[in-house]
């Protein structure tokens, strides 16, 4: 049984590679599990369960004596109880492992079991997690249909986007009422998956079975951490009634980064189908504090010139109340750093700030001398982006090394501050000495083992 996002990273049975040999002595007892678990895109404030398969593969009992994590970085793991009874040959004993994130960030650690096994007495199970935060946007808050005859079909469209950290998953959307209906774009069906930023347009159908005044909902069902349901107001046959105002954040965009001392232009549109831009109240707020009240020009546009209070992690908002008291609110979050303080930095595989750090076979990582990531297992591997505090000036290393006939492999490293600043420190290496892998070229010949990247890099200043 599975839970949540997370997958274990094999299927059973997997044959330890680590251990001595295959050869089973009578009477002895034998433990077989996966060889490593992965806890991938668990979203923060959720609990991702994994039962570990542990199977007694031996002539005598499986007898499991104990079960212990050993933490790298992450403090969102347990344990539940482990079995206490032996195990016959043939049987499988469960144990689950929980991972409850408060916080994004990518982890891990190591699972310890103890047995009676005479050949791996203590097996250590590696274990990779990554948590995400997703939020989704919706714009506008309120479709208003206005007067619609029986037989007449309305259509008006809704934006959907992707905020916050992680891909966004929009599971399902119902309408309360079947006068409504909606489409996705063509070749587009769910569950739909969304990067930070991207977005995709919903078009939502109006067709009455009478000229009944309805006030209903449009219901999205995602996996977004603050708000995972959702509802957009569905207005129809309500006479003059207008619906309520829109903000929409333009800039700065979800995820930027920001030093105290800067000066941050912010704009937004606050606009109202009745009311004239002066007769709407529009406000900027960073984290609810209030940071300063704004006008609309002629076509909605507001802007406001400040500086940011110091958060890792910073909700501002646009709100706009129209003078019915209705009321529509846009938000984004972004980071904002001390001059002279570390801040926040992300090493993934690629232009964006999710793709995974391949490599085949190993690499290590270090900041200014210390593993932020150590593979050594000998056999390709994805990793998820490193994120870590440091200050301009610290040294990024990188070292992969080819162990085994036939591939050579490294993703590109990129280097992140936010959403909208990033380095490309190395172009993506691969090449094989096998003619039925994509990258052979018949040039590459070992030796093995060999270092083919060794590259030092500063951090720059942001």
């Amino acid at each position: 049984m599975l839970l949540s996002s997370a997958t274990l990273a094999l299927s059973l049975p997997s044959l330890l590679a680590c251990r001595p040999d295959n050869t089973v002595t009578a009477g002895e007892a034998r433990l077989d599990t996966q060889e490593s678990v992965a806890f991938t895109d668990v979203v923060t404030g959720t609990r991702a369960t994994l039962e570990l398969p542990i199977e007694s593969s031996g002539i005598g009992d499986l007898i499991l004596e104990s079960a212990t994590l050993t933490l790298d970085s992450d403090t969102f793991l347990s344990l539940g109880p482990l079995p206490t009874e032996p195990l016959e040959r043939g049987q499988v004993g469960l144990l689950e492992i929980y991972y409850t994130p408060t916080e994004v960030r990518v982890g891990g650690g190591s699972l310890v079991l103890e047995s009676n096994d005479p050949d791996l007495p203590s097996l250590e199970i590696p274990i990779t997690t990554s948590a995400i935060s997703p939020e989704l946007d919706l714009s506008p808050q309120t479709l208003w249909f206005g007067e619609t005859a029986p037989g007449d079909t309305q259509e008006l469209e809704l934006s959907l986007s992707a905020r916050g950290q992680g891909t966004l998953r929009i599971n399902d959307i119902a309408s309360s009422k079947g006068d409504f209906g909606w489409s996705l774009p063509q070749d587009t069906e769910l569950p739909l998956y969304l990067l930070p930023g991207a977005g995709v347009t919903l078009t939502v159908t109006f067709s009455p079975s009478s000229q009944d005044a309805l006030d209903e909902r449009l219901v999205i069902q995602s996996n977004a951490a603050q708000a995972p349901t959702q509802s957009v107001r569905l207005l129809a046959n309500t006479g003059t009634e207008e619906g309520p105002p829109t903000a929409e954040i333009l800039a700065p965009e979800w995820g930027t980064y920001f030093m105290s001392t800067e000066t941050v232009t912010l704009r937004g549109l606050a606009v109202d189908q009745g009311d004239a831009p002066e007769d709407l109240l529009v406000a900027w707020y960073a984290n609810d504090g209030l940071l300063g009240t704004v006008t609309p020009d002629e076509s909605g546009e507001v802007r406001l010139e400040t500086t940011l209070p110091i958060a890792d992690q910073l909700r501002l908002s646009l709100r706009v109340i129209d003078s019915q008291g209705q009321s529509d609110e846009d938000s984004v979050d972004l980071g904002v750093f001390e001059a002279g303080e570390p801040t926040l930095w992300r090493l993934s595989g690629g232009d964006s700030t999710f793709d995974f750090i391949v490599a085949d076979d190993d690499v290590k990582i270090t900041l200014d001398g210390s593993a932020l990531l150590d593979d050594n297992d000998n056999a390709k591997s994805s990793h998820a982006p490193l994120e870590f505090q440091a200050k301009p000036g610290a040294t990024l290393r990188v070292v992969a090394t080819d162990e085994n006939y036939c591939e050579k492999a490294l993703s590109a490293m990129v280097l992140h501050w936010g959403s909208a600043v990033s380095w490309e420190l190395s172009e993506p290496v691969c090449n094989s000495s096998c003619p039925e892998d994509a990258c052979y070229d018949g040039s590459y010949s070992g030796p093995w083992p060999n270092t083919f990247v060794d590259e030092s890099h500063t951090l720059p200043a942001p």
